[in-house]
């Protein structure tokens, strides 16, 4: 090969690169189609704010929403590590986690989505995929959604990684900050004292369910009801345990039904 051949090579590989380079960086969500319960959910990926994608949150009077799922689809596999997610700029309704799975099965959990629009950028290792579904697990509205959601890969992000923490007592391992429409946390509630008994998180989303303390969602609504409990291996009949014994960490186990257990709870604690 001449002098002449190999730079025009070099010239060609060196454009084909670059090609790349700027490919790989553009908003991959922009290629793909969205949809949602079968209908079109193009607005999530048209590059516009001001339109929304609405996905429709049926709520029941006892607190149960019918959280949406967006499912995104590409002709060919991309690859991406980066999404970031707006949600409606509205304050009413609100997406507040969701999770993200791919088609060879992986999750990426997304917590902590500002209520109003603001970006929320989560980075995660790089995946290759035709299919992508974002079904929200936490928020309030009946008209739950996204204002846009952006795809991208960027070989310079890298993801977080998680703090190291090491403490004496296994109650300040419980971030009462996180929390998802699944969560069911136990804390102290800094009213109940002196009594100090336990309670919600103080930041779990109460919507008064008929009295429950905490929020329940989930895509069926069987299994919901609390049938027994067991705590540190021993039986618990009452449906509240003192802070002190809370303090000292142990093993809370929980079995689900489809139906309230009435006779559950109604026991008493032994001082």
């Amino acid at each position: 090969m001449g002098l002449q051949n190999r730079i025009s090579a070099c010239v060609v590989m060196s454009l084909l690169c670059c090609c790349l380079s700027v490919a790989s960086s553009g908003n991959l969500a922009l290629q793909a189609r969205a949809s949602c319960k079968d209908k079109s959910a193009s607005c999530v990926n048209d590059g516009d704010h001001a339109t929304e994608w609405d996905g429709e949150s049926r709520n029941i009077w006892y607190g149960w929403i019918d959280y949406p799922t967006l499912k995104m689809q590409w002709d060919t596999p991309r690859l991406a590590n980066k999404i970031v997610l707006y949600d409606r700029p509205g304050l009413d309704n609100h997406t507040a986690a969701c999770t993200i799975r791919f088609d060879d099965g992986s999750p990426v959990q997304v917590y902590a989505i500002p209520n109003g629009g603001t970006a929320k950028t989560v980075v995660f290792a790089p995946r290759r995929f035709k299919e992508m579904t974002v079904q929200v697990v936490d928020g309030i509205g009946e008209h739950i959604g996204l204002a846009e959601l952006e795809l991208y890969y960027s070989p310079e992000a890298k993801p977080e990684a998680a703090p190291r923490k090491t403490y004496t007592d296994p109650v300040s391992y419980v971030n009462p900050f996180i929390e998802t429409g699944r969560g069911r946390w136990f804390f102290c509630r800094p009213g109940s004292m002196p009594f100090g008994m336990i309670s919600a998180a103080p930041y779990t989303r109460n919507k008064n369910q008929g009295g429950g303390g905490y929020n329940y969602n989930s895509n069926t609504s069987d299994h919901m009801y609390i049938q027994r409990a067991r705590r540190n291996g021993k039986a618990l009949d009452s449906c509240w345990f003192y802070h002190r014994d809370f303090a000292k960490g142990g093993i809370l186990e929980l079995w689900l039904g489809p139906q309230p257990n009435k006779a559950w709870g109604t026991g008493k604690q032994s001082d």
